[in-house]
């Protein structure tokens, strides 16, 4: 299960919404907003000026995939206590961790945080892609390709092949 550090997103005055050039601004790489109707971001690693921006909105729940001892920052969860942003720490080392468990805890909390602004994030939006395409195969009903397709748009890449050998022996199960 995810480690959350508060119990719900701080309530906050009514803000502009997020938007791709804000993050990209404060020096995050890999932006992805795949569907622009809602407020969901997958990025690569967040910076202290994220951090900073994202105290000025209101309703930010972030996801971080990183492992601590994979995260530049000092430690995200005393930003997050810093801003008033809600956080949890869900970490995927990498292909080992890519399972439909974990796309599962993924999945709960963007179902927990519907109506807020969500960042994933991870070193580049890999891990976040492919969460994210596990779960629109299990919870979704995607076939494989679109699966991959929905991970693409929210930064898959590298971990592709892992993706679709997960999904292959689930298949085969």
């Amino acid at each position: 299960m995810p480690t959350s550090h508060t119990q719900s997103c701080p309530e906050k005055q009514l803000s502009s919404p997020l938007t791709v050039v804000e993050i990209k601004a404060t020096g995050v790489e890999n932006v992805f907003q795949p569907n622009t109707f809602k407020q969901h971001f997958s990025t690569g690693e967040l910076t202290q000026n994220t951090y900073k921006l994202l105290g000025t909105k209101s309703h930010i729940a972030i996801l971080d995939l990183l492992p601590i001892e994979q995260n530049t920052l000092e430690s995200e969860r005393q930003l997050a206590e810093i801003y008033q942003i809600y956080y949890e720490n869900l970490p995927i080392s990498g292909a080992k961790d890519v399972t439909f468990e974990n796309a599962e805890k993924v999945k709960s909390f963007f179902l927990n945080h519907y109506n807020d602004t969500i960042v994933i994030h991870c070193r580049s939006a890999n891990r976040n892609g492919a969460m994210m395409a596990l779960a629109a195969f299990a919870f979704d009903d995607k076939n494989v390709d679109q699966a991959v397709s929905i991970g693409k748009n929210w930064g898959l890449k590298g971990l592709e092949d892992t993706v679709r050998a997960v999904i292959n022996r689930s298949l085969i199960n």
